[in-house]
């Protein structure tokens, strides 16, 4: 357990994010919940990451989010503005394209539901989706 109380705190986020997953990964879920689990195990790594570096007193590494349009889209993400004047990440693929390639749910684009994952941005809205999934807020 690290000394230091804000390392301490990312620690416990890691340990949230990788219960989450494996609470997303029971029974028969979805490819969209699938994304979400792999989204929740980057954001315990990310987080035990800054648990280390803040217990050693280095520099904490700089937070990447993934691609808002479908989070399993490669390289590193930069902000674009999209509709409704939201500010979302963006992968250079979707970056290039008038309609980015988004992953879908039911037949649309994941974010156009009213799932957990649409409310919260796979997390990128909010910082606590880890514990939103261990209360039960994801429904299928």
């Amino acid at each position: 357990m690290p000394d230091r109380p804000e390392a301490q705190e990312r620690q416990q986020h890691a340990l949230d994010a990788y219960a989450a997953a494996r609470r997303v990964l029971q029974g028969r879920p979805a490819m969209v919940d699938l994304v979400g689990a792999l989204v929740l195990v980057e954001d315990g790594s990310r987080a035990l990451a800054e648990a280390r570096a803040l217990e050693a007193g280095t520099g904490v590494p700089r937070a990447s989010r993934p691609c808002s349009f479908d989070p399993r889209h490669p390289g590193a993400t930069q902000a674009v503005r999209w509709e409704r004047d939201l500010d979302v990440a963006a992968c250079p693929a979707c970056r290039a394209e008038r309609a980015p390639n988004a992953l879908l749910e039911d037949g649309r684009p994941w974010f156009e539901g009213d799932s957990l994952w649409a409310r919260t941005g796979f997390g990128a809205f909010e910082d606590d989706l880890p514990q939103r999934v261990i209360r039960g807020e994801l429904k299928r």
